[in-house]
C-alpha cells in the first residue's frame, strides 16, 4: 500500500506528494494558519487516482481543514491555490475552515461542539496532520454506535446528487465513463456505509468497512438482504474499484440503475425505522419529510419569504446555521426515481421536484420533452444542492 493509495504507485505518490507540499506553502504563506489537517481517502491512503499512461486521474478529492485565528472562506482559499488546482490533471480541491479546534482544550464543550457526526468521526480517526499543532488529538473519543443513523441517511441523498452531475448522457471519452463509474459506486458504497452506521459498526477505512459488510447484512438486515442479494457482491466491487480502479461493469447506463435498485429499498428502509416515514412514493416523501421538527422552521422561512436570492447570497458562515440544504433531499430522490431502466419518466415525481426547486431558484417553463425535463431538473437541484451545502 502506498501514503495516499492502495496500489503503491511511486510516480502517483510523487505527484500527491508535489501537489500537497505546494498546497501548504501557499496556505502558509497566505493565511499564516495554526494547523492545516488532511482529511477524506488520501489521508486514509484509500484516494481513487488512476493511472492515464503515466500521467493521474483523480477521482477523489483532495480535502483540507485549515485551522486559523479567523475564519476564512473556503472560496478564498481556493483562489489562493488557483496554478496548484489550474492543471486538468490535478485534483479537486475541498476546503474547509475551522475555529471550533483550538477551543476544545480551552473550553471542552463537547456536547455542543464535537457532536458524533460522520465528519468529526472521520476526522478525528482518518485525518493527517500535515503543519502545525495537532489540534485532532485534542478531539474527544468517539464510538461507531454513537452516529445517529441520520448521518447515513444524508450520505445517500448527498451521493446520489453528486452523481446526478454524472449522469451518463454522453460517455465517448473513457474519463466520463470512469467518473461515472465512480460516483455510482459511492452511492452503492453510500447504502453499505448508512447500514453499518445503523447497525453501530461503521469504520473510517472503506476496505475494513466492505469486509464487515457482509455479516453486518446478513445479521442485522435480513429482509434487505433478501430483498438484495446482489448487494454485497456489488458493494465489494464498487469497493473495489473505488480503491484500485477495477472496472466491473458492462455499461455504465445499466450501473446506475443497478445502484438505484439497491438505493430505493435502503433509503426507504432508513427512513422507516429511524425518522418513522413511509411513503409509497417520493412525492409523499417530500410532503411527510418536510413535517420533520428539525425541518419546520427553515421549510416555513422559504416559504413565507421566498427567500431565493437571500439565502444563496448568504456567506456560508452564516446559511450554515440552518439546513437548507435538507429541505432539497426529497427533491434529489425525485429526479433521481423518476427515470427508470427502459426509458420512461415520471412526469408526477419531476413537478414535485420543480415545486422544491423553486423555493430556492427561478426555473424555465416545464419542458414538453420528458427527457428534456428531467435532464434540466437534475442539473438545477445538482446546482441548487452544491450551493446550499456550501
Amino acid at each position: 500500500m502506498g501514503k495516499y493509495t492502495e496500489l503503491d504507485n511511486a510516480a502517483v505518490e510523487k505527484t500527491v506528494d508535489r501537489i500537497i507540499t505546494d498546497a501548504i506553502a501557499q496556505m502558509v504563506a497566505h493565511f499564516h494558519p495554526r494547523s492545516i489537517i488532511l482529511a477524506g481517502s488520501l489521508a486514509r491512503g484509500e484516494a481513487t487516482i488512476l493511472d492515464r499512461g503515466g500521467k493521474p486521474k483523480f477521482l477523489s478529492d483532495c480535502e483540507i481543514t485549515l485551522v486559523s485565528n479567523r475564519y476564512i472562506t473556503p472560496r478564498r482559499i481556493r483562489q489562493k491555490l488557483v496554478s496548484i488546482t489550474a492543471a486538468e490533471s490535478e485534483p479537486k480541491f475541498v476546503i474547509g475552515s475551522s475555529l471550533a479546534l483550538p477551543v476544545y482544550p480551552i473550553i471542552p464543550l463537547t456536547p455542543v461542539l464535537w457532536k458524533p457526526t460522520l465528519w468529526n468521526y472521520d476526522l478525528k480517526y482518518g485525518s493527517r496532520t500535515l503543519y502545525g499543532k495537532d489540534y485532532v488529538s485534542q478531539m474527544p473519543d468517539f464510538h461507531p454506535e454513537q452516529i445517529p443513523a441520520w448521518e447515513g441517511i444524508r450520505l445517500i441523498f448527498n451521493r446520489i446528487a453528486e452523481a446526478l452531475r454524472y449522469f451518463p448522457e454522453d460517455l465517448s471519452a473513457p474519463e466520463q465513463e470512469q467518473e461515472a463509474a465512480f460516483w455510482m459506486s459511492k452511492i452503492i458504497m453510500a447504502c453499505q456505509d448508512a447500514l453499518l452506521i445503523a447497525a453501530g459498526r461503521y469504520h473510517v477505512s472503506s476496505r475494513m468497512r466492505n469486509d464487515s459488510f457482509p455479516e453486518v447484512l446478513g445479521q442485522n438486515f435480513p429482509e434487505l438482504e433478501e430483498k438484495l442479494p446482489q448487494f454485497a457482491s456489488l458493494a465489494a466491487k464498487a469497493t473495489n474499484y473505488k480503491l484500485r480502479g477495477e472496472s466491473f461493469w458492462g455499461s455504465t447506463t445499466e450501473l446506475w440503475f443497478d445502484a438505484a435498485e439497491i438505493c430505493d429499498p435502503v433509503l426507504r428502509y432508513l427512513l422507516h425505522q429511524h425518522l418513522n416515514i413511509e411513503f409509497n412514493d417520493y412525492l409523499e416523501l417530500g410532503s411527510k419529510f418536510g413535517k420533520q421538527p428539525m425541518l419546520q422552521c427553515v421549510m416555513t422561512l422559504a416559504r413565507r419569504f421566498s427567500a431565493r436570492s437571500l439565502i444563496l447570497a448568504l456567506p456560508s458562515v452564516i446559511r450554515a446555521g440552518l439546513p437548507w440544504v435538507h429541505l432539497l433531499y426529497p427533491a434529489i430522490a425525485m429526479v433521481y426515481f423518476s427515470l427508470t431502466r427502459d426509458g420512461k419518466v415520471n412526469k408526477t415525481l419531476l413537478e414535485g421536484a420543480r415545486k422544491t426547486a423553486s423555493l430556492f431558484t427561478r426555473v424555465k417553463p416545464a419542458n414538453g420533452d420528458p427527457l428534456a425535463e428531467w435532464k434540466y431538473l437534475k442539473d438545477e437541484v445538482h446546482k441548487l444542492w452544491y450551493a446550499l451545502g456550501k
